[in-house]
């Protein structure tokens, strides 16, 4: 809390020392009405805070029994997905050393992380963007009468090479045997 603000910084994480803290503070200052209403206000923010420190404690305690694996956990959430269909692929390891171990994928206001080399299942429209993630990879071209260097070949590959295992979920929303 800012000194003589009278706001509560929403992107700092207080401890709950510090929301008592300023919980009791806050009681000692309700002289006035405007006071009271921006008491109230401030007591509904440390109880949101309060709700999101509750929340960030169980994923923590959810990493660390799943040892950070949370391929379990990442499976979209067919009530708001476009369809229910789901395809099983799996996202193969990088080779780069600036290769991240999960890939991120954003669609249609959803987010998926998916661990490279585990198995998830993902909507239809995750092979799309991943299909559409493309870079351009530079092959030396040698010259067939010298062989000597002449220049670079210029060629789009997937950003994210992956295997699809097939279809997991059909569109009525039944698992389909492995």
């Amino acid at each position: 809390m800012k000194k003589g603000s009278g706001k509560v910084n929403d992107s700092v994480p207080m401890s709950a020392e510090d929301l008592a803290m300023l919980s009791n503070e806050l009681t000692t200052q309700s002289e006035t009405s405007t006071v009271s209403s921006e008491l109230d206000d401030l007591k509904k923010k440390i109880e949101s805070l309060l709700a999101v420190n509750e929340a960030q404690a169980k994923l923590i305690e959810t990493l660390e029994e799943t040892d950070g694996d949370l391929t379990d956990v990442k499976v979209a959430n067919i009530s708001t997905s476009a369809s229910k269909v789901r395809y099983a692929i799996s996202i193969e390891e990088g080779h780069d050393q600036n290769d991240t171990p999960d890939v991120f994928v954003q669609v249609n206001g959803r987010s998926y992380l998916i661990k490279r080399g585990h198995r998830a299942e993902v909507p239809r429209e995750v092979l799309e963007v991943l299909d559409h993630a493309v870079i351009d990879k530079h092959i030396p071209v040698t010259d067939d009468r010298t062989g000597m260097p002449n220049g670079t070949m210029t060629r789009a590959s997937r950003r994210f090479p992956y295997t699809n295992h097939g279809l997991v979920i059909n569109e009525v929303g039944e698992r389909l045997a492995a």
